[in-house]
C-alpha cells in the first residue's frame, strides 16, 4: 500500500459516488455525497468526486471540488445472463481506471465510497490507497424489502458489494441498527469499523406562515413500497374523516415497480402513484397533492409550509430525510427501524411506528395536527437537536478524523 503523509493539514480525497446531483440526484447516496465533499473542502481539503454520467463524461470545477462525470463502458460482449451483476462490474473497471489516472496526477490520500454497487469493487481487490467504505442500504435489503426473487444475478451482485466490505480498510456506519442489519443479514465482518451519524447544511430558519385552516402532512422520497409511502396512503382516510382540512403533500420521483427491477419511466400500469391512488376510495383523492421530483428551492417551500412530516419507511439505514424535516422545524414521524430510531427522539422531535402500521401512522398524525402546542414544541427541540447532532461541519470533522486514523494504520 502507498505511503501517504497522515500528518499533513489538508488532504486529497477522492469520493466515489455514482449518484451525485444535479445530473444523477437520485436519493439519499448522492445528497450524502454532495454535503461530506462541501464539508471536507470547507475544511481545506481537496475533493474528487468520481460519479456516473447519463450523457458524457465532463469535468466539472466546484471551487475545490472537482467532478469528474465518467460513462459505463461496456466490456462484456452481453449482458443477457447477468446483467446486474456485469453492469457493476464494468462500472466498477471504469472506476478503477479513472482512479488511477487522476492519482498519477493529483497523488490520492485516500479514497471513500458506497457498498452500495459495488464502485470500489475492482479497485478494492488491488487497492494502493486506503479506502473507506460507508454503508447505506445495501443491495441485499433492497431483493428483501421487494420481496424479488435471489436469483443468481442478483446473488453476484450482493457478492461484489460484500467484497467491497470485506476489503476496506474501515467501514462507516451510520447509525448501530445499520450495523446490525449487516452482520445479522449479510455475514460479513470488516477488519475496522465506526459510526458516524449523516449531517447536513442547516437551513436558515424561516418564521412560519401563520397558522392556515389546512393542516398540511408532508412526505418526501421515491414512491416505492420501501419507503412505507403506500402506509401514509392507507392512514389518509382516517385523517380525513377526522380532520377534513387535512392536506397531503407527496414530494418525489414516481417509480415504475416489475418483478424484474425499479426505474423511473415504464408503462403506466407499472406506475407506483398509479398503484397507489387506487388503493383508497377516489374522494380522497382531493386532499393529496403528488408534485413529482422538485427543486431544492421548492423543497424548502414545502418544508417551510408542513405541519408535520411523514416518512414511514419500512427500512432505513440512516434516514437523513427525516433530518432534512427536522431543521426546517417540523415533527417527524418515523418507523421503528434500522436507523431511525437513531434519529428521531421519540417523543421530543417527533413519534415512532411500528413498521408497516398505517393504524398508528394515522393516530400518530392526528395526534400531531390536533394538538398545536405539542407540534411546535418537537419542531423547535427538532431544529435543536439536528444543530447539535447531525451538522455537517459535525460530519466532516469526524469523517477527516476517521481517514486520518485510516492512514496511519496503512
Amino acid at each position: 500500500m502507498k505511503k501517504t503523509k497522515s500528518t499533513r493539514d489538508h488532504l486529497t480525497i477522492c469520493i466515489l459516488s455514482r449518484e451525485y446531483p444535479p445530473e444523477t440526484a437520485w436519493g439519499g447516496i448522492g445528497v450524502y455525497t454532495y454535503n461530506l465533499a462541501h464539508g471536507l473542502a470547507q475544511r481545506g481539503h481537496a475533493i474528487h468526486v468520481i460519479c456516473e454520467s447519463l450523457r458524457q463524461e465532463t469535468v466539472v470545477h466546484d471551487d475545490t471540488i472537482t467532478i469528474h462525470r465518467i460513462m459505463n463502458k461496456p466490456f462484456f460482449k452481453s449482458r443477457t445472463l447477468y446483467p446486474e451483476f456485469m453492469n457493476r462490474f464494468e462500472y466498477s473497471r471504469c472506476v478503477l481506471h479513472k482512479i488511477e489516472e487522476l492519482d498519477a496526477q493529483h497523488g490520492f490520500d485516500i479514497i471513500e465510497g458506497p457498498n452500495f454497487a459495488a464502485e470500489a469493487y475492482l479497485f478494492a481487490q488491488r487497492k494502493t490507497i486506503p479506502l473507506v467504505t460507508r454503508l447505506h442500504t445495501s443491495f441485499n435489503g433492497i431483493i428483501d424489502q421487494l420481496e424479488w426473487e435471489r436469483t443468481m444475478d442478483r446473488s453476484l451482485s450482493c457478492q461484489l458489494e460484500d467484497s467491497v466490505i470485506l476489503n476496506s480498510d474501515l467501514v462507516v456506519f451510520s447509525t448501530l441498527g445499520n450495523k446490525k442489519y449487516v452482520f445479522d443479514n449479510m455475514g460479513v465482518w470488516p477488519r475496522s469499523i465506526k459510526i458516524i451519524p449523516l449531517g447536513i447544511p442547516l437551513p436558515r430558519v424561516h418564521a412560519k406562515r401563520a397558522e392556515k385552516k389546512e393542516k398540511t402532512v408532508l412526505y418526501v422520497g421515491r414512491l416505492e413500497r420501501r419507503k412505507g409511502v403506500d402506509v401514509l396512503m392507507h392512514a389518509i382516510p382516517r385523517v380525513v374523516e377526522q380532520i377534513p382540512e387535512a392536506r397531503f403533500q407527496i414530494v418525489g420521483r414516481d417509480t415504475f415497480v416489475t418483478n424484474e427491477t425499479v426505474g423511473f419511466q415504464g408503462d403506466e400500469g407499472a406506475s407506483y402513484k398509479n398503484v397507489l391512488l387506487r388503493s383508497i376510495p377516489e374522494h380522497y383523492h382531493k386532499h393529496i397533492d403528488f408534485t413529482g421530483y422538485i427543486t431544492d428551492r421548492e423543497l424548502s417551500e414545502r418544508y417551510r409550509d408542513a405541519s408535520v412530516f411523514v416518512a414511514p419507511s419500512r427500512y432505513e439505514s440512516f434516514g437523513l430525510i427525516f433530518v432534512e424535516a427536522m431543521a426546517h422545524g417540523i415533527p417527524v414521524i418515523g418507523s421503528r427501524v434500522g436507523g431511525v430510531p437513531e434519529v428521531i427522539a421519540e417523543g421530543q422531535t417527533g413519534m415512532l411506528i411500528s413498521s408497516g402500521n398505517h393504524e398508528e401512522c394515522a393516530q400518530a398524525i392526528i395526534e400531531l395536527l390536533t394538538n398545536d402546542q405539542k407540534r411546535h414544541a418537537m419542531g423547535a427541540r427538532a431544529r435543536t437537536y439536528v444543530e447539535e447532532h447531525f451538522s455537517i461541519d459535525l460530519m466532516a470533522s469526524r469523517v477527516e478524523e476517521a481517514y486520518r486514523e485510516v492512514m496511519r494504520a496503512s
